[in-house]
């Protein structure tokens, strides 16, 4: 089983973003993904810290999914 990852403060995960925006979390790290952001490598956690650029791209494909 995995552990829950808790961001320290200042910072987000796509979990929580898609959560707080009603969007299936699955849906949206998989979206991310689709993304090839460059900053993200594979296997990486999407935790980001708020207000960075980072942070931006995620809330950028998070709008765009509700958009939809």
């Amino acid at each position: 089983m995995r552990r829950l990852q808790v961001p320290a403060a200042g910072e987000t995960t796509a979990v929580l973003m898609a959560t707080a925006a009603g969007i299936n979390h699955r849906l949206f790290r998989r979206k991310l993904r689709a993304a090839r952001l460059a900053w993200h490598g594979v296997n990486d956690r999407w935790t980001v810290r708020l207000g960075s650029t980072e942070h931006r791209d995620m809330e950028r494909v998070l709008a765009a999914l509700e958009s939809n």
